[in-house]
């Protein structure tokens, strides 16, 4: 069930298709996103939005977990870290270790690493299991052996240089491309910086050609100012990378003016590109 929230119908199809009895479930239990660690500064609010989220995401275990009654529940899904100039990022993620889930939840079983460990479906008996969070210093030197360690994009691109990137031509393009397959219905700005300007687009998918580089953004409201390293946003805008790679690996920063989510409007990135 990773990626999938509660959702009535969906728990009633599978109570049919399972008959009533759903031996183990694999449930999310933290969040893997850019949220809210590239949206705050550093600080008291980034820290307090990072435990809700922790908390929030249990939450949302435990009401599949309720919805579905299984026999075992393997928390699944979301374990990875940040690496090299990223890595001071981690700390603000607010994701739990699996083990967490196991103070509140009798039926979990959290596998052991190594990619052999295994849990019998008639049984229920997993060969290994692992019971203590990961050590913290543990997990901060692993961080830290990666803090040297360059982004795909700064090794494709390292001699090329921003200044000789034609954004004025390509960003409007990709533009185009973006609003055409908008499902945004209403005005929403993805402001970019690119040195001492901005490129302001949008994403209404009713106002086509809407967009311009301005020295100031501030009239545009709704929207979202992203700063990204412009090789970065020249991989993106020409399909050498994506922006949902992108955004989940907290490669830009996003802040939302006012701070409020648009699910359309998110979507809207994954079409900015030539």
């Amino acid at each position: 069930m990773n990626d999938n929230p509660f959702n009535a119908d969906l728990m009633e199809h599978i109570r049919e298709f399972t008959g009533g009895s759903v031996t183990i479930a694999l449930l999310g239990y933290t969040g893997a996103g850019p949220y809210p660690q590239t949206y705050f500064d550093e600080g008291p609010e980034l820290i307090e939005r990072a435990a809700k989220k922790k908390q929030d995401f249990f939450g949302r275990y435990r009401r599949l977990q309720e919805a579905l009654g299984p026999k075992a529940t393997i928390p699944f899904a979301g374990k990875y870290v940040l690496g090299g100039k990223l890595g001071r990022m981690n700390k603000f993620r607010g994701v739990a270790d699996a083990v967490e889930v196991c103070a509140f939840d009798k039926t979990a079983v959290v596998l052991d690493d190594g990619g052999d460990a295994f849990i019998d479906t008639e049984s229920l008996q997993a060969n290994r299991v692992r019971t203590q969070p990961y050590d913290p210093g543990d997990v901060e030197a692993y961080v830290r052996s990666l803090e040297t360690r360059e982004q795909d994009y700064e090794r494709f691109f390292r001699e090329l240089p921003p200044s000789a990137i034609p954004f004025r031509m390509l960003l409007p393009k990709a533009g185009e491309n973006a609003v055409r397959k908008s499902e945004c219905d209403s005005d929403y700005w993805f402001c970019i910086k690119l040195g001492d300007v901005w490129f302001a687009l949008n994403a209404n998918k009713n106002k086509q050609k809407d967009f311009r580089f301005e020295k100031d953004v501030s009239a545009q409201s709704p929207r979202s100012e992203i700063g990204i390293d412009p090789r970065y946003l020249y991989g993106l805008i020409t399909g050498v990378f994506h922006w949902n790679n992108a955004e989940v690996g907290s490669q830009f920063i996003t802040r939302r003016i006012p701070d409020a989510f648009n699910r359309d409007a998110q979507n809207f990135l994954s079409f900015f590109h030539l």
